[in-house]
């Protein structure tokens, strides 16, 4: 890069570090949200963890003949507030979008599935975890299961239940 004078900027040789430390920053981020030691990160326990999803369970049902899989949430691994609800919340909405999708729209399992699947604005995973764009490709594929289209929630599916 050249300045006015045709002179090579010093912004130019700066790139890679500012590369390099955002790099470093980010490792950190993700890092801090997996620990595996119990210094001063504060976080969740397995089993504390454990029992904020056996509560999220139980405010949540799962289609008829459906039944909630074993979670495992390993030892010696700090968790963060909301890892629990999350998991469960995945499973849920995961159970609720395959009972929609092997329905026939015409079906009332299928308006009860819907109900369900829409309520995925309720839970913590939606409310507290998601992203922006991940919401709104959420919202967007639940209100074409809404108008007859199941494609993108099947999309939804695919990528993120199996």
């Amino acid at each position: 890069m050249s300045n006015s004078t045709g002179e090579r900027s010093n912004d130019v040789r700066k790139l890679p570090i500012v590369t390099s430390l955002l790099a470093v920053v980010m490792t950190g981020v993700f890092l801090a949200g997996c620990s595996t030691s119990n210094s001063a990160v504060a976080g969740l326990t397995p089993q504390q963890t454990h029992a904020v999803a056996i509560s999220e369970e139980r405010r949540l049902t799962l289609p008829v003949g459906d039944s909630w899989p074993t979670i495992v949430f390993q030892k010696g691994v700090v968790y963060q507030s909301g890892d629990g609800q999350n998991r469960v919340d995945q499973i849920w909405f995961c159970d609720w979008s395959e009972s929609l999708l092997s329905d026939s729209p015409s079906s009332s399992s299928f308006v009860v599935a819907l109900s369900r699947v829409e309520d995925i604005r309720q839970t913590y995973m939606y409310r507290f975890d998601m992203g922006n764009d991940t919401r709104s490709s959420i919202n967007g594929a639940v209100e074409s299961a809404r108008l007859g289209d199941t494609g993108p929630l099947a999309s939804n599916v695919q990528l993120n239940c199996q």
